[in-house]
């Protein structure tokens, strides 16, 4: 999906912790200040160390299936729903 966007994937703690993701990726307080135009929060469920490092994006749309997760209080659109089958359908629109 972010490369149809021509963007960049970039994950929470718990992500690069596990080793999915490079430390380099890491978006927080211990991690990198982002400011992109969109920011899809995919399953992030907001915790504030993350939020310090996203927070300033100019449009956040968050997909959760928690619908008390809080990153919906940051976010401009929020979809309560599952990421993986979101994330396909999306995918498909855009070609």
């Amino acid at each position: 999906l972010a490369q149809k966007l021509g963007g960049a994937v970039s994950a929470s703690r718990p992500i690069i912790d596990n080793k999915w993701l490079p430390k380099s990726r890491q978006v927080g307080k211990s991690g990198l200040k982002v400011k992109p135009k969109l920011y899809l929060a995919l399953g992030i469920s907001g915790a504030p160390e993350h939020i310090e490092g996203m927070k300033d994006s100019e449009l956040i749309i968050a997909i959760n299936s928690d619908p008390n997760a809080p990153i919906f209080e940051y976010a401009h659109y929020g979809v309560v729903a599952d990421l993986f089958d979101v994330i396909p359908a999306l995918k498909e629109k855009l070609g």
